[in-house]
């Protein structure tokens, strides 16, 4: 079963559990009786079998509203191993990448960030390529506008760019903090990223993933990520960063 899958039914089994405030035990008593002759939920849990389309109807129908959303997600998508082409990566995030009228300028139109929320702001418009302003977002939308350009570039064979928004990949992960069940599962998102990554010898060779610094910053980053958030060098005035992710190497 593709990795993909495995991660968009372990982030949605937690979802569910984690809102409705249910053990597995629980869950598996809704859906099947007490003993789930079918063993779905352990199933879904362990990685053998991906919660499919007809499933999440059902399992919303029986109390659990406004859970599908998470399966439903683009980022999931953009994380398959499988080559996409352009036309379907335009289509994966087409509820979310919008024209200026009738220019050929998109802007991207997520909800606003749970962190610009909590300080009172206004989240600012990302165009379709910037990704400094997709990981300020700091959230799952974030990470799914910068995955979206590094499926694009890879679509395109563009080594350069593909190394570019690969180094925002890494930096937008901890993004996934902001909702408890992608949390849970930031290593499955990791492990899809450093999938491509390593698929690409340019991108092998010239830069390691810092696993660690991730994990570090999953905990909660000691530098905002907003950037009228972040503290000034008193000297300097330039606003301090996080540590990067990763390491870019020499050849």
């Amino acid at each position: 079963m593709p990795t993909h899958d495995v991660l968009r039914t372990a982030v949605w089994l937690s979802n569910i559990l984690d809102v409705h405030s249910l053990s597995e035990a629980e869950f598996t008593a809704t859906l099947a009786g007490e003993k789930d002759p079918t063993g779905i939920v352990n199933r879904w849990k362990n990685g053998v079998h991906a919660v499919k389309a007809t499933s999440l109807s059902k399992i919303e129908a029986l109390g659990f509203e406004n859970t599908r959303w998470v399966a439903e997600l683009p980022i999931f998508d953009l994380l398959d191993i499988r080559p996409i082409s352009e036309a379907k990566l335009l289509r994966r995030v087409s509820g979310y990448l919008v024209a200026f009228g009738s220019s050929k300028f998109r802007y991207w139109s997520f909800p606003p960030s749970i962190t610009d929320q909590s300080f009172g702001f206004n989240t600012p418009v990302a165009l379709e390529h910037d990704a400094d302003a997709l990981v300020e977002r700091d959230d799952i939308y974030g990470l799914t506008g910068i995955l979206y350009l590094l499926r694009l570039s890879e679509a395109r064979r563009d080594q350069e760019l593909f190394l570019h928004y690969l180094k925002y990949a890494y930096r937008a992960v901890p993004g996934l903090r902001t909702v408890n069940a992608f949390k849970q599962h930031w290593e499955g998102f990791y492990d899809c990223i450093r999938g491509h990554h390593i698929r690409d010898s340019s991108a092998f060779r010239l830069l390691k993933p810092q696993k660690d610094m991730l994990e570090r910053l999953m905990e909660g980053r000691t530098i905002p990520a907003r950037r009228v958030l972040r503290p000034q060098d008193q000297r300097t005035l330039r606003y301090l960063e996080n540590p990067e992710p990763f390491v870019e190497l020499s050849v």
